[in-house]
């Protein structure tokens, strides 16, 4: 296997792990978790967002105070670098570990894993020995341990921002077209075999712009990698053919012309509301969403062909970069 080379891998304080699925259907709707959220003014750590298949699937992490749900955590790698490689390494760490996790997503450098609380510094260990890492590159969340008193007493004014702006402030707002979704369906035995083809796959120029997985209610396990063959020599890398499990290779599907709207901003992993501004954003402008994440201070949008101008039109309306206005 080629090696996997990253600067840094993270490991969260307790956070609650929320979690919503939803009927694809034309009816009436329950309202979103992140709707509700953000009635709450409940700030979103992470958010994982799958319309692509029924049940849609809706996850959130949030601070441990906003009430007695899951308890999980984060483990975060970065850089990704775009590449397969580390997803991979993470697949064969959870082969290996057998710990529970619940799904993934990326940002423009970063990789997070939500698992349960208990599972996120096994799983951490593990994928250190999959991992060329730095030394020093591991890091445990400090504080994780803190009392409820000791909690009320930290202020961080500079990381923690609840207040509301009729327009958000953002560094740009970012569209690709013209790209490639790849799916694929696997149960929790194939993960190795899945994670090995992957890290062979972390010298190839096949890379990816926006990557997701998620764990089924029957245990099965979806990846979602979302391609910009534009800037590759080959489509679907032919070294996905080579997977030992044929029957995995059934369940392989492609989506094509997708596009993607992305954006970061300050705080936006500690500010309530920002998710579900710009998704009521895309749907009041009949924009559909086929996935979204939001990691780190990014949010990812990838949503059907031909709709990514007018989502960017609709989300420029609540979100801006202070630069254009000067």
């Amino acid at each position: 296997m080629s090696t996997v080379r990253i600067n840094e891998l993270r490991v969260s304080g307790r956070l609650l792990r929320l979690h919503q699925e939803l009927a694809d259907s034309s009816g009436p709707q329950p309202v979103s978790l992140y709707r509700r959220l953000a009635a709450e003014r409940v700030n979103i750590a992470f958010l994982h967002l799958g319309f692509l298949r029924s049940p849609w699937q809706i996850t959130c992490l949030v601070a441990p105070e906003a009430g007695p749900f899951h308890d999980a955590g984060l483990v975060s790698a970065f850089p990704h670098r775009f590449q397969p490689g580390l997803i991979g390494a993470v697949f064969c760490a959870l082969d290996q570990e057998d710990s529970r996790w619940h799904c993934l997503a990326t940002s423009g450098s970063m990789l997070a894993l939500v698992a349960d609380f208990s599972s996120r510094k096994r799983i951490a260990e593990a994928i250190c020995r999959y991992v060329d890492l730095p030394e020093g590159g591991a890091k445990y969340c400090p504080g994780e341990d803190y009392d409820d008193i000791a909690r009320s007493l930290k202020i961080a004014p500079e990381t923690v921002a609840r207040y509301e702006e009729s327009r958000i402030r953002t560094y740009g707002i970012q569209l690709k077209t013209g790209l490639t979704i790849c799916s694929g369906y696997f149960r929790p035995a194939e993960m190795g075999s899945w994670g090995r083809l992957m890290m062979d796959m972390a010298d190839s120029r096949f890379c990816f712009v926006y990557a997701s997985a998620a764990v089924t209610a029957e245990k099965g396990i979806w990846m979602d990698l979302v391609l910009d063959l534009k800037k590759q020599k080959t489509g679907v890398p032919e070294a996905s053919m080579q997977m030992p499990e044929a029957p995995a290779l059934a369940r392989l599907e492609t989506r094509k012309n997708a596009e993607m709207l992305s954006f970061h901003g300050p705080h936006f992993g500690d500010r309530y509301g920002i998710a579900d501004k710009a998704l009521r954003c895309l749907a009041r402008s009949g924009v559909p969403v086929w996935m979204a994440g939001c990691v780190g201070a990014t949010v990812s949008l990838i949503v059907p062909p031909d709709m990514g101008a007018r989502g960017a039109e609709a989300l420029s309306e609540i979100f801006y970069t202070p630069l254009w206005d000067r």
